[in-house]
């Protein structure tokens, strides 16, 4: 029986249950409860073992403990029951959400900035949690006493911690006194991403949220070095505001996160989840409801399988979670749909596993969630901005998938991952250190391509804007002042850069993607460099166009416009707006306008003709398909394979996909077959390119096509 770490089909019971009512868990039992995960073919479960409640479902040292869990081991009664099933348990245990050190030690807190107004300590999570502060060493001590214990006395396969992250800006005495002695100052009161104090001190928060990550694993492998171990990845996907990084990740097993984002998010997630997870497949978790505030509301059996299948089309295992009914019981109609779920996904898991293709690589940067709309507000009431580089990197996404080339995700801590790709994408990348700098610098001059856009190494991680960028070398762009127009237009000026922007002679970047009366008024202006040139030996592909009577908007009384409703192209500059650069042996396209946060045709085309162009036609997988449709292949190289999934992730039933499909296999090896994993039926296919590559035309997909392309090599090249 495979380990936890290494099963498909898995189940949580959501337990945040209070102790001040006796009916409150009065009718749990554990044996029943594994009969449900028996009966709807989960094979790994992780059961709770202390809730945000902070009460514990086991005799622990220290902390709260259940009242139903007084006289019983809930955790050891679920483990026995568990095993006695063949179902591999593992444990849940949340830290930093505590209710009961909440209410028994408060100078253990996160303490609100909006405290310091006189108004009560209230995190984002609302009224109903008391959140710990991951600086207070007392706290710390606390948690790593309870979690060695637990993790000593059961014999679980892994841990899963929840809730490393900031709930708010915290101004706690802990986090006072280690501002004052690390960086030489009291904490900001104000926001500002120009600021080095500022930026500075959001590095901080970062770093002592992943130092007490660290101090709980090491406490862990301390006394189970053999135990997996993992956190919840969901944390760092939602901005700067929670502290998180994704620079711990690769230390854990395996990736793990609780998603409700829907298909797009899953989509990134599952990629980043491949970058990460470096012990075993990544665990996709998803609730049975639209989102854990509903109690009843069970999901459609469609909308729960496109989930759990695309999990399987990436190659990940598939968490369902349920709550606990208060009195301690489950409904039996959750578990027949999760039953009926996992019955057709476990029909693939025989060929899962192996290692993703992934022509191209997104560098995912979380210091980079910054937003210019957010700077001169207080930490106590911070405005809500979008951050640019959020849209540009969304945008790449999208588009990429609606093209269907295959992306991974890069982050700062796989940077030595940088070689598996052929492509990397830099969305509006504005803040970067050394340590990036350099390794995408190397990755080009040894024969990478690179795409970068807008502020891309224009700016360092504590605020500075450079007079040059710091990358202009590779981009062979140098820079020039700031855009003042609200809008900018890229105007072709070789064949293939028109052919991608036509039917449009221009391509316009800055407009919001749908008018509303407030965007009338004279706009902010884009935050974007004008170039002041190129480097030598680099070619300019398309040029900046300007607006009429550019920077003026124009006014009633001014006049200075040339069309009431629209500023159109006017002014033909010689300024680059798309820079073609060799460097070392590799190359790359600089584009003034981070057109991949647009979604319209032109912008669209343009920055996917970009990207192929780049690829330089040897991609992996080539395939025709609707935007819906995902479309992964794997190499499993030790068995002389690769696995084609294709998934018509479309929520409306009875909507088939037309699917066409080239896929190569790596240098050296040739195709020699295709069948169905399913059944193993022959599927007719047509090779290409003396046999490295098979073309299947004519795939109509209802839903989901698992493919086992046989190989035979590797031969001389």
């Amino acid at each position: 029986m495979r380990k936890y770490e290494k099963t498909y089909r898995r189940s949580l019971l959501d337990m945040h249950i209070p102790g001040w009512d006796p009916d409150f868990l009065s009718r749990y039992e554990p044996a029943s409860l594994a009969d449900e995960y028996a009966r709807a073919g989960v094979e790994g479960v992780l059961l709770y073992c202390k809730s945000h409640m902070g009460l514990n479902y086991w005799p622990a040292p220290v902390g709260g403990i259940h009242p139903a869990a007084a006289e019983r081991d809930l955790v050891g009664d679920l483990v026995d029951a568990l095993r006695e099933r063949d179902i591999r348990p593992a444990a849940y245990h949340s830290v930093v959400f505590d209710n009961w050190a909440a209410e028994n030690h408060p100078d253990w807190r996160q303490l609100s900035p909006a405290s310091l107004r006189g108004t009560d300590n209230v995190a984002i999570t609302g009224v109903r949690y008391g959140t710990m502060c991951m600086n207070n060493a007392e706290y710390l001590a606390y948690e790593l006493e309870q979690i060695t214990a637990l993790v000593q006395r059961y014999d679980f396969d892994a841990l899963w911690i929840d809730m490393v992250f900031w709930t708010t800006i915290c101004v706690c005495e802990s986090c006072q006194k280690r501002c004052r002695s690390e960086l030489g100052f009291e904490v900001p009161q104000v926001i500002d991403w120009t600021s080095a104090e500022w930026s500075r001190f959001q590095e901080a928060r970062t770093r002592w949220l992943d130092e007490f990550w660290r101090s709980i694993r090491a406490a862990v492998r301390a006394v189970r070095p053999e135990l997996a171990i993992t956190h919840n990845l969901a944390p760092e996907l939602y901005g700067w505001y929670l502290g998180g990084s994704t620079d711990e990740f690769p230390e854990d097993t395996f990736a793990a996160g609780d998603l409700y984002g829907g298909r797009d998010q899953q989509l990134f997630v599952s990629r980043l989840m491949h970058t990460i997870s470096t012990g075993a497949q990544g665990e996709y978790m998803t609730s049975r409801s639209p989102d854990l505030r509903y109690h009843v509301q069970l999901r459609s059996e469609r909308e729960l399988l496109l989930q759990a299948l695309g999990a399987t089309s990436q190659h990940l295992a598939f968490l369902f979670i349920d709550a606990i009914d208060p009195i301690g019981t489950v409904q039996k109609g959750t578990y027949d749909r999760i039953r009926d779920v996992f019955a057709v996904t476990r029909s693939y898991e025989d060929h899962l596993g192996g290692t993703p293709v992934s022509d191209v690589a997104l560098y995912f940067s979380p210091r980079n969630r910054t937003s210019p709309d957010e700077n001169g507000s207080n930490i106590w009431a911070p405005s809500a901005g979008r951050s640019p580089y959020d849209a540009a990197f969304d945008g790449a996404c999208a588009a990429l998938q609606a093209a269907h080339v295959p992306f991974g995700i890069v982050t700062r801590a796989t940077l030595g991952q940088l070689d598996k790709h052929r492509v990397l994408v830099l969305p509006n990348v504005s803040r970067l250190d050394d340590e990036e700098l350099s390794a995408f610098r190397e990755f080009v001059r040894a024969g990478g391509r690179v795409y970068a856009s807008g502020l891309t190494s224009l700016g360092g991680v504590y605020g500075e804007r450079f007079g040059e960028f710091a990358l202009g070398d590779v981009l062979g762009v140098r820079a020039g002042r700031p855009y003042q127009g609200n809008i900018v237009f890229l105007k072709p000026q070789v064949p293939h850069i028109e052919t991608a922007a036509s039917p449009e002679a221009y391509v316009s970047w800055g407009l919001q993607p749908r008018e509303v009366l407030p965007h009338r008024k004279p706009p902010q202006a884009l935050d974007i460099p004008l170039p002041a040139g190129v480097t030598d030996g680099a070619d300019v592909w398309a040029t900046v166009t300007l607006p009429y009577a550019y920077p003026d908007f124009g006014s009633l009384q001014g006049h200075r416009f040339a069309s009431i409703h629209s500023s159109p192209p006017w002014t033909d500059t010689e300024t680059p707006a798309i820079v073609r650069n060799s460097f070392g042996a590799g190359e790359s396209l600089y584009c003034v306008a981070p057109i991949e946060t647009a979604g319209d045709v032109s912008s669209r085309a343009l920055f996917t003709e970009l990207i192929l162009h780049l690829l330089h036609d040897d991609r992996r997988i080539e395939a025709t398909a609707p935007p819906a449709v995902w479309i992964t292949l794997f190499d499993q190289l030790d068995q002389d394979r690769m696995i084609l999934s294709v998934l018509n992730y479309e929520p409306q039933a009875g909507m088939t996909a037309d699917v066409s499909v080239i896929a190569r296999a790596p240098a050296g090896y040739d195709v020699v077959g295709v069948t169905r994993t399913t059944d193993d039926t022959d599927i007719e296919y047509e090779l290409v390119e003396k046999g490295r590559g098979v073309k299947l035309d004519g795939l109509s997909l209802p839903l989901f096509e698992q493919l086992e392309i046989s190989l035979a090599g590797p031969r001389e090249s």
